[in-house]
């Protein structure tokens, strides 16, 4: 499977909130990093995160664009509300192995009424 294949997989799994099938693509010890410092360690981490994200709000990733080599993809999306962000993706052996995310945190929590982070 081609590494754009797996990624449109990825918008397929996220869209349907499918956190089990989603953490599937994911390397056992894959990471998925964000640019804000926050990072999750291990297929099963990311599975439990992407379960709660999805309990606290309806995402959808529309894509915007992709562009894929070999071994990495980065994807740049955007949502009904407005919201736009960016990943790449570090696929090895047909399982990601690393993701970045790029996004705006505050807007998204605003955007969903949610509670912004003490600081």
């Amino acid at each position: 499977m081609s590494s754009k294949s797996i990624i449109t997989q990825w918008v397929e799994f996220f869209n349907a909130g499918n956190a089990s099938a989603l953490s599937a693509l994911y390397h056992s010890r894959g990471v998925k990093e964000f640019a804000t410092g926050k990072k999750i360690d291990g297929q099963k981490n990311i599975e439990d995160t992407y379960r709660q994200e999805f309990s606290r709000a309806k995402m959808v990733c529309i894509v915007d664009r992709m562009l894929a080599s070999d071994d990495v993809v980065t994807l740049e999306w955007k949502d009904p509300l407005g919201l736009r962000g960016c990943s790449i993706f570090k696929i090895v052996g047909e399982v990601i192995v690393h993701e970045r995310v790029y996004f705006d945190e505050l807007s998204f929590l605003r955007t969903h009424k949610l509670p912004l982070p003490k600081v």
